[in-house]
């Protein structure tokens, strides 16, 4: 089938794309090392998972805890690429803001527990 430049896929099922692995990929400074860092949040199977390495082409490194701030950045690109309509759907924004806020939960529990001890 010949189509023209620029003319839709009738075929093509924007649906479809939500149900691909998901990569989110940026960099920041290490913690520990001070070093630069790259981070990368991937869902498969309606599952996040987060890793990291500190190389450009190196090896990842998976099982990464994420922060507050690595769920704030997941946030913020699935809202930019949801309004550029690059396959992320209202469930998956509405999915990492729910993990977000427990993250906020665990990390508002953990400094209560850290004051309390002191």
């Amino acid at each position: 089938m010949t189509r023209l430049v620029g003319e839709r896929d009738p075929t093509h099922d924007p649906r479809i794309l939500t149900q691909a692995p998901m990569e989110i990929k940026w960099h920041d400074i290490d913690p520990e090392t001070g070093e630069k860092r790259y981070l990368c949040a991937e869902r498969f199977a309606r599952a996040w998972s987060f890793k990291w390495k500190l190389q450009k082409r190196g090896d990842w490194t998976r099982g990464l805890e994420p922060t507050l701030e690595m769920w704030e950045h997941v946030l913020d690109s699935l809202e930019r690429r949801y309004r550029r309509r690059e396959g992320v759907s209202d469930e998956d924004i509405t999915e990492v803001k729910r993990l977000l806020q427990e993250a906020r939960k665990q990390a508002e529990a953990r400094w209560l527990e850290k004051r309390s001890v002191e």
